[in-house]
């Protein structure tokens, strides 16, 4: 690829060959093909086998051990509280969170919290998280890393939405290999009681919206992580929602081959440490 003169858009410089521009260029929705799109799209609303594929859309490990979780409980503290205490913390102080815990956390984040039926296909039963993906197709997956939960040895899980519980890939984790992911944090692998990592199964949506559906992938995740911060805020625990990871080396970790299945975004999540300057702003803001 050759450079380009930049040129002014909104007078600020902007290069043509950036790749951000050539990703933002290449996803936008034009009206030019829109008879193209709506026709695609409306085969998931009418299309059997389209509709059985959204209805198949998280992965399940048939052969994985169960961990399974204790019944999630309400939250109880008010919405607007929970937002004003989230924020991102540095620094967490090294304790284990509970099971009971993790359980709220993945439960009232990522879960399939309501189901109902096709209209044009009565049997097929569709599955809904409270969180918005495009389509209704979910391609995130969620992995939880647990490195400090009670009871339990450091392992690497996959969590199941609809059946609300971790399917274990691999005990006796080393931590060596997750440093290898998170070079500029390591320290923090000392501190946290989960790392949650978010793939994104991008044929779930591409198949159905072209590239723009990569946009939405990504959209998703975020909106997934926010679920987290702020129910981790909640729970009286703390977050760092962090984009600094080694792509290929998560990947690596978590088994995925890193094109049709790929680490988008992870999470830290454990007790706040009381030295943490953003833990005490956190503080002041309720």
């Amino acid at each position: 690829m050759t450079s380009s003169t930049p040129v002014l858009v909104n007078s600020q410089p902007t290069d043509p060959d950036r790749l951000y521009e050539i990703f933002h260029e290449n996803t936008k929705h034009r009206w030019s093909q829109d008879l193209e799109n709506r026709l695609r799209i409306g085969s998931y609303l009418i299309e059997e086998r389209s509709i059985r594929e959204t209805a198949n859309n998280y992965k399940v490990y048939q052969l994985a051990e169960r961990l399974a979780l204790p019944s999630a409980e309400p939250l109880e503290m008010a919405t607007s509280t929970a937002l004003a205490r989230r924020v991102s913390s540095r620094q967490f102080n090294g304790q284990s969170i509970t099971l009971n815990e993790l359980s709220n956390l993945l439960y009232h984040g990522a879960a399939c919290t309501r189901q109902g039926l096709s209209a044009s296909h009565r049997d097929v039963e569709l599955h809904f998280r409270n969180y918005p993906s495009g389509g209704g197709l979910y391609p995130i997956e969620v992995y939880p890393v647990l490195l400090r939960v009670e009871g339990q040895q450091p392992m690497i899980t996959h969590y199941d939405p609809l059946n609300h519980r971790l399917d274990i890939l691999q005990r006796d984790i080393s931590l060596d290999a997750l440093h290898s992911a998170f070079a500029e944090v390591g320290e923090l692998l000392a501190q946290a009681a989960v790392v949650v990592f978010m793939t994104s199964v991008f044929a779930r949506s591409t198949v159905k919206y072209n590239d723009r559906g990569y946009r939405l992938c990504l959209l998703e995740a975020g909106h997934l992580a926010q679920n987290l911060c702020i129910t981790t805020a909640a729970s009286g625990l703390s977050s760092l929602v962090h984009a600094g990871y080694d792509d290929d080396a998560a990947a690596r970790w978590l088994d995925c081959d890193g094109v049709n299945e790929a680490v988008v975004h992870s999470v830290f999540i454990g007790h706040p440490h009381a030295d943490d300057p953003w833990f005490a702003s956190r503080n002041e803001a309720v």
